[in-house]
């Protein structure tokens, strides 16, 4: 099994990693949204790429984000309710961390919270690398009624320093389409539901 070696890598940095993918990706994604839902958008880079694909998309969405990024661009989006969790914002990931991000979290309800990663392993479930970041995310995926990972197929049986979750509290992941198709059969073999964008 691979690993990461726990290095971190700023936002700006892996903006332009595997943009190609993270944009399809985004795409796939928003096929499981609905007008008029409540949707948790974390701060990784292909959230942020679903945020440019939301505000072209959709009419009607309430969405809230501990993401700076996310926040500027859906704020002049006419029918949208943007919310901001707020906290101590961190400049190498333009994100809102820290408890005080996580305090608004205790009176929302999400339809659906669309939660990135560094890692995605059978054994390991899914991991990140800053602790700061992932306790925000944790809160706003125990207020959603559906949990959706979104991945690129770069970051499967990745390990990430930090364990997330494990894959049975997520309820599907999202990947492109240069997955492995003998790595999808594993996971759906253990009852993992992945989405393959085109």
């Amino acid at each position: 099994m691979k690993s990461d070696e726990h290095v971190y890598i700023s936002f700006g940095v892996r903006q332009s990693q595997n943009s190609d993918m993270k944009q399809s990706i985004a795409i796939e994604a928003s096929e499981l949204i609905q007008d008029g839902q409540s949707i948790g958008l974390d701060s990784g880079t292909t959230s942020y790429e679903l945020a440019k694909v939301l505000k072209k998309k959709f009419n009607n969405l309430t969405i809230v984000t501990n993401s700076l990024m996310n926040a500027h661009e859906l704020v002049d989006k006419k029918g949208f309710t943007v919310i901001a969790t707020g906290g101590v914002l961190t400049p190498d990931e333009n994100s809102f961390v820290s408890d005080f991000a996580t305090l608004i979290l205790d009176k929302i309800n999400l339809d659906m919270m669309f939660l990135t990663t560094c890692g995605v392993s059978l054994d390991n479930g899914i991991t990140d690398q800053r602790m700061d970041e992932v306790v925000v995310h944790n809160k706003m995926k125990d207020c959603a009624k559906k949990v959706v990972v979104l991945s690129d197929s770069t970051k499967f049986n990745e390990i990430s320093l930090i364990r997330v979750c494990s894959l049975d509290d997520v309820d599907c992941i999202v990947t492109d389409s240069k997955i492995d198709t003998e790595l999808v059969d594993k996971f759906r073999e253990q009852g993992h539901n992945i989405i393959i964008s085109e």
